[in-house]
């Protein structure tokens, strides 16, 4: 039997895993592929110019959930491109020791080229419970 939580749980769970200092810090990394559910199987972006982004786990990044949504509240941004990174990106996932614990695919894929600036605005990343 499916089961379901309530919009109170679910911020709660949000809130438990970004804007709660634990982990302290999220690496950021660009996608080429979708992970599988269990976090396997993706393809991230290479090329010049190019490292994850550590993101800080904190309230003023990830203010509250309202409404089982989580988003982000600041930039991020992944620099100068010094080589091409990709087209058709599929989106960002956030490590922490290692593991993937969460992704977003973006709106419309993304294409990242020598000498492009890539970054992420606020509200742009939306995760959902």
């Amino acid at each position: 039997m499916p089961g379901v939580i309530d919009l109170d749980a679910a911020n709660i769970l949000l809130d438990l895993l970004f804007g709660s200092g634990t982990p302290a810090s999220f690496d950021i990394a660009i996608l080429i592929s979708a992970p599988a559910r269990d976090g396997t199987g993706f393809v991230e972006v290479t090329g010049a110019g190019y490292s994850r982004v550590s993101y800080t786990n904190n309230a003023t990044n990830w203010p509250a959930a309202a409404g089982a949504v989580k988003k982000n509240a600041t930039l991020i941004d992944f620099g100068t491109a010094t080589a091409d990174w990709g087209t058709d990106m599929y989106g960002i996932a956030f490590f922490a020791a290692g593991d993937i614990k969460a992704w977003a695919q973006f709106t419309t894929p993304q294409t990242v080229l020598n000498g492009n600036t890539f970054s992420i605005p606020p509200n742009a990343v939306v995760i959902t419970a």
